[in-house]
């Protein structure tokens, strides 16, 4: 909390306050207010300049511009340009003298600055030091709140926020001297591994020198040992060759082919005899077959198609029947009804006719007796005052008025029953609403218990959700990357598509007009002779890229006329016959060589541009080609391009140019670059697996989502605030909103009993009037009731004599009428009796007629069924016969197929035997050059081996290199001595091959090993090599010494090294956490909500200062999104929150936010002003602000207006 407040400024010539101006006093809470450009951002620019800003962060380029420009007076400083001064008072007494005043001026004649503080000069260091200690940071000043500064703190990149809160951290201090000793670690530890590693390459020298002197006499030893396994190799093998030669010789003894031939004989006379009992099977199978065919065909199809025929007309004779019997039951139904109408109605008749009668008894006795009371007199005197009363205001009244009470009792009744419903909905909303705070009560109670449960694993899930919101960004990026990939490989598809079309058309008008005439489309005429000049060939030929080219006018009209407006859409056609030839100059204006040298161009463009050669109609090709192109040189500059297209010194030459990268100058001044890749064969990425993987990656991204939000519902449940505070809050909402509507429903209620009183008072009114004239009418028929007598009221005089006549005649006439309409209903029912008597008789005969066919039907349907029964009969005899003939003829192939599976197995097992056979034979051969080759190769080398027999001359054997048979059957009788392999053979079974190869590759591993051994041992002299060894041991020493110094001063480096980077790092981390942990606390306080969450990490954990640091948090309600996805109003909060909370150190005197509200909504408003209301306390707030809301919640205010006079505030 700050000891000291903003009490007052003393301006003057600041900006647009021309003189002296002393603004204040400021508050815990001040606002600024005034129209746009009155100067209230000045004002807060002047705290700012006292506050240590430069000029460039005062929207001015030099201190010159703050001064205004009025004449000074006598009584000022003449060489002051400008001043600016803050009073800072004491908190705790508001009428206490300045307890410091920081002052800051621009003096002449250079603009220069003048600091004092309490009215004493001093340097700007001392003056910005005495800041630091009210909480200023004069660096970041973090104290003056911009709408420009928050939207840079929410586009700056990680890097960026790093830096500043290095800064802010106090860190930064120890850079340099953390960058100096990293370098010298890093020179240090190269040094040693240098050192190190020549030390290492002379220690094996020595070491590979050491082990000559003893690879020269062990490698006779190894020698030895070789030639020895060696021999026992050869002998091995020599032993196998042996027993395979035997083990042939007498397989090829056992060998008997008489026997196979024999069995084949035999086979084959059995194969003949039952073919030919198959054939004779297959004759009779085949005529009994033809045999049933006929017989179904000609006997069993009539048969079915009689049967077929008959229980058709059988089954429509009977529904003509069931058709005749249903409607003389309807008929017959009909018939009674009728006649139980026809006597209802003659019963109703007979009542009317005795009511008609009671009526006019009635009526007569009525009319007697007022013929004894009431004289006709009486009558027309009482029409005529009737109509005389009625002709008065009094009847109308009347009649109003008992409107008007009906119509009000109406209204009365239906708002006494809103009235009670609208009770009824209050009582029942009462009720819900303590339900609801009683389950509110428990809810919070199971809360609290949840959140004192589950605290251990919700730190490993917060980091999890950054690992995963950091996987979520990065796929994010990816998915960003390939889709300008993909946009692009989607324009080359959708070009080829075009260009197939095109392609297809063009074949289509060749074929009409023929190839002379339609050309070809544009791109497959005309191409660039080297790549280097694509780009300016294609920004040239972009609006003919899917040209088609004829060579008539006339061709071009003709295909204009005949082909449909369909096809013809998005195609050009260029005529070559329309084409005039231009000017092409054959060389280069010297005035061009003389002013950019002979290398300012490539030549003209259509010299660099070939026709396909196969094309015909060349000559007015090559005059398209001039016309298109003929005129454009291709430049090596931008410049010189410009030079040639737009210089009007030499405009007779006519010449456009182009660069390489694509830019057309034309000498009408326009510059265009549209180039585009033309296309010639396939993309060089698919379009599709692109797609595909932008969808691996949204896929993967969307599991990440899903992986994310399941990890805060986890963090949400071990919180308790999952469903248990969703319901609360539903529930307080809940009663809230039943709170609205109970006082709606009261105020709606009030509405309605004053309704319901005014409606009372109308019929209470309208009684009144109506007892008046009905006083009035007793008065006027008064003298006419006392002649008569007998009567009280004249409603008495109408209700007991005149309606009473006049109801019974309306009787009377309603009883004649009702019985004149029964009369002809039952005339009706009567004709329809007889009409209904003529279909019952017709209906009866029909009946019988359809009962004698249906007999007749009956009869024939069963002779056809005995028929069909006889030849189904006949038929399965056949069918019978059939399947025995065909189970002997399958029995008979079965029999067949065994023999020949027999005979192909005894003429494979011959042909078996004789390969075998020559096999044997083979491999025996094979097996004798193998021993004459292996004694040979013996020979050759050198090798003796133990032989039994005597007198062998293996020179004379071996002294040619053909072998012939003698000499094969010389070497196969020499006998080997097989002393050596005695325990070899005695322990391995020769007839197992594996066992016998494990051997072989035994003896061949020691072989190989006993080779590369004798390969790695080395000769040489024995001096050399010691006095080598001497050599290379000085040096070894030396580089000992070395290595000792270099270790040394590592380990003094590495100590210094790890102190630095261990201060730098807790500075860092320090200050990190301070601001995490204040912007935790000031988001929650700022939301009002206790589990809004904000996040800052770093990207480099190790060392947090060398990477990135990120910032983000997440909106109540909303799942976790970086800040760049909030709306504008979240970010703009969530950003005020991290400058608000960067203010780590002593808090400063006041905060000053200029127009920060803009961004912002009533709701988030009332926030801001509650969160200044709660802070102020502690710190002051200064803010400029256009919103009422805002405004008029300051504890003061100060307003600026502009006058035609100097500013006053």
């Amino acid at each position: 909390m700050s000891e000291l407040l903003l009490s007052q400024i003393e301006l003057f010539n600041f900006k647009s306050f021309r003189g002296s101006h002393i603004v204040g006093p400021f508050s815990d809470f001040t606002a600024i207010i005034g129209p746009n450009g009155t100067g209230k951002s000045n004002l807060v620019d002047a705290i700012s300049f006292a506050l240590g800003s430069k000029s460039n962060e005062l929207r001015s380029n030099d201190l010159g511009r703050l001064v205004s420009n009025d004449p000074i007076p006598n009584n000022i400083d003449p060489n002051l340009n400008a001043c600016v001064k803050l009073h800072f008072r004491s908190r705790n007494t508001q009428f206490s003298p300045n307890s410091m005043v920081f002052t800051r001026s621009i003096t002449k004649p250079n603009n220069s600055n003048v600091y004092s503080v309490d009215g004493s000069v001093c340097s700007r260091q001392q003056y910005f030091d005495q800041l630091t200690e009210l909480g200023f940071d004069v660096k970041e000043k973090f104290y003056l709140l911009y709408q420009n500064k928050i939207d840079n703190l929410i586009t700056t990149n990680s890097k960026k926020l790093t830096k500043t809160f290095e800064r802010l951290s106090g860190s930064d201090k120890y850079q340099e001297e953390y960058e100096t000793l990293k370098r010298n670690f890093d020179k240090v530890n190269e040094s040693n591994l240098i050192i190190n590693k020549q030390r290492k390459s002379l220690e094996s020298s020595i070491e590979f020198v050491r082990s000559m002197q003893s690879q020269i006499t062990k490698k006779q030893e190894i020698l030895e040992l070789y030639n020895e396994v060696k021999v026992k190799k050869n002998l091995f093998v020599l032993y196998k060759n042996d027993l395979k030669k035997r083990t042939i010789m007498e397989q090829l003894v056992n060998f008997n082919m008489q026997h196979d031939d024999e069995q084949i004989f035999k086979l084959k006379e059995q194969q003949d005899r039952i073919n030919e009992q198959c054939d004779i099977l297959c004759k009779k199978l085949k005529s009994k077959k033809i045999d049933y065919r006929t017989f179904e065909q000609s006997v069993i199809f009539k048969c079915n198609s009689l049967c077929k025929a008959a229980k058709e007309k059988y089954n429509q004779t009977e529904k003509n029947l069931n058709n005749a019997k249903s409607n003389f039951k309807d008929v017959s139904k009909q018939i009674e009804v009728n006649k139980l109408k026809i006597k209802s109605l003659e019963e109703v008749i007979e009542s009317f006719e005795r009511q008609l009668i009671e009526a006019q008894q009635r009526k007569d006795e009525v009319m007697k007796k007022r013929h004894q009371t009431i004289t006709d007199d009486h009558i027309q005197e009482y029409y005529r005052l009737k109509k005389q009363f009625e002709k008065s205001n009094y009847s109308k009244a009347h009649t109003d008025s008992e409107e008007i009470i009906k119509s009000n009792q109406t209204k009365a009744n239906f708002i006494e029953s809103e009235r009670f419903s609208k009770k009824k909905e209050i009582k029942s909303l009462e009720e819900k609403i303590a339900r609801n705070e009683l389950e509110i009560k428990n809810e919070s109670e199971k809360l609290r218990l949840l959140n004192n449960d589950h605290k251990d694993k919700l730190d490993e899930l917060n980091r999890e959700k950054l690992t995963v919101m950091k996987r979520i960004e990065k796929l994010d990026e990816q998915i960003k990357k390939c889709k300008p990939l993909l946009d692009e490989l989607y324009a080359n598809k959708k070009k080829k598509v075009e260009t197939k079309d095109i392609n297809y058309f063009v074949d289509r008008l060749q074929q009409t007009y023929g190839e002379d005439m339609v050309i070809g489309p544009f791109s497959e005429i005309f191409h660039v002779k080297q790549e280097i000049y694509e780009k300016a060939f294609s920004s040239i030929a972009f609006s003919y890229q899917n040209t088609i080219i004829v060579l008539l006018l006339k061709t071009l009209e003709t295909i204009r006329n005949s082909e449909s407006k369909e096809s013809l859409v998005s195609k050009k056609f260029l005529s070559l016959e329309s084409v005039i030839k231009r000017f092409k100059p054959h060389h280069l204006p010297e005035i061009l060589i003389e002013k950019h040298g002979s290398d300012v161009h490539f030549g003209f463009l259509s010299t660099k541009i070939e026709i396909n050669s196969n094309r015909k109609n060349l000559p007015a090709l090559k005059k398209a080609l001039e016309v298109l192109f003929g005129n454009i040189i291709v430049c090596s500059s931008r410049t010189i391009a410009k030079d040639i297209a737009f210089n009007q010194s030499y405009p007779k030459f006519g010449l456009n140019s182009i660069t390489l990268d694509g830019t057309y100058y034309k000498r009408n001044g326009i510059i265009s670059a549209n180039y585009f890749a033309i296309q010639r064969g396939s993309s060089r990425l698919n379009y599709e697996s692109e797609m595909k993987k932008i969808k691996q990656f949204e896929a993967e991204k969307l599991s990440e989502e899903k992986k994310f939000a399941e990890i805060s519902k986890k963090v949400l449940y071990i919180n308790g605030l999952n469903a248990e505070h969703e319901q609360l809050c539903n529930l307080e909402e809940e009663c809230s909103h039943y709170r609205l509507a109970i006082t709606k429903l009261q105020e709606e209620l009030e509405v309605l009993n004053q309704r319901l009183f005014e409606h009372n008072t109308i019929i209470t009114k309208t009684k009144s009037e109506m007892e008046l004239i009905e006083k009035n009418q007793k008065l006027m028929f008064n003298d006419f009731l006392s002649r008569i007598g007998n009567f009280d009221t004249i409603e008495d005089f109408e209700d007991l004599l005149l309606k009473t006549v006049e109801e019974n005649q309306i009787q009377i006439d309603q009883i004649e009428k009702n019985m004149k309409e029964q009369k002809l209903l039952l005339n009706n029912l009567n004709l329809t009796s007889t009409q209904l008597s003529k279909q019952y008789s017709s209906w009866q005969d029909k009946v019988a007629e359809f009962q004698i066919e249906l007999v007749d039907h009956d009869t024939d349907m069963k002779t056809n069924e005995n028929e069909l029964e006889k030849a189904e009969y006949e038929k399965e005899k056949i069918t019978n016969l059939i399947a025995q003939l065909e189970t002997e003829f399958q029995n008979k192939k079965e029999e067949l197929a065994n023999i020949n599976v027999e005979l192909d197995f005894q003429c494979k097992k011959q042909i078996d035997n004789q390969i075998l056979n020559e096999n044997l034979n083979f491999s025996l051969d094979n097996l004798k050059k193998d021993r004459y080759e292996i004694l040979k190769n013996v020979f050759i080398i050198g090798l003796i081996l133990p032989i039994v027999s005597e007198n062998v001359d293996f020179g004379t054997l071996f002294d040619r290199l053909d072998k012939d048979a003698d000499r094969l059957e010389s070497v196969q009788q020499i006998v080997m001595d097989n002393t050596l392999i005695n325990e070899l053979i005695i322990h391995v079974d020769m007839d197992d091959d594996t066992q016998y190869n494990r051997i072989l590759d035994s003896l061949n591993s020691k072989l190989k090993n006993y080779e590369k051994q004798l390969e790695e041992l080395l000769g040489g002299d024995q001096q050399e090599i010691v006095r080598r060894i001497s050599t290379v041991s000085d040096h070894i020493k030396e580089k000992n010494l070395q290595l000792k110094e270099v270790k040394k001063n590592l380990n003094e480096i590495s100590v210094q090294f790890a102190d630095i980077k261990n201060k730098r790092k807790e500075t860092f981390i320090e200050f990190m956490e301070k601001v995490r942990s204040n912007l935790q606390k000031y988001y929650k306080e700022f939301t009002g909500d206790q589990f809004a969450q904000s996040f800052i990490y770093s990207e480099n954990e190790e060392e947090p200062y060398l990477g990135g640091t990120n910032f983000s948090c997440i909106i109540p309600g909303k799942k976790f999104q970086a800040i760049s996805n909030l709306s504008g109003g979240e970010k703009f909060l969530a950003a005020l929150m991290l400058l608000y909370s960067c203010n780590s150190g002593p808090s400063p005197c006041f905060f000053i936010m200029d127009e920060i509200d803009s961004p912002l909504d009533n709701g988030n408003i009332k926030k801001l002003i509650d969160f200044i209301k709660k802070n102020s306390p502690k710190t002051q707030f200064i803010m400029v602000s256009h919103k009422l809301q805002l405004y008029s919640s300051a504890n003061s205010l100060i307003g600026v207006s502009k006058r035609v006079d100097p500013i006053q505030l």
